[in-house]
């Protein structure tokens, strides 16, 4: 698809709902399990800014945007 010019990768409905274009089109996958997301980093990177990310919950989170 690339060669196309139209690009495509899978996102989870949390990430399509908050990042709406008017140049991009998210089409709903039916069919396949649903997804989630999560925080991942590496135990030697972690910081109290990054603790503090990973305790706030998703809905603020995503509503402080």
């Amino acid at each position: 698809m690339i060669a196309t010019g139209r690009p495509a990768m899978l996102v989870c409905l949390p990430i399509a709902e908050r990042n709406q274009r008017s140049d991009v089109a998210y089409v709903p996958v039916v069919g396949r399990p649903e997804s989630a997301l999560g925080l991942v980093w590496r135990r030697d990177r972690a910081s109290e800014h990054l603790g503090q990310l990973a305790r706030m919950p998703a809905t603020e989170l995503l509503a402080s945007r």
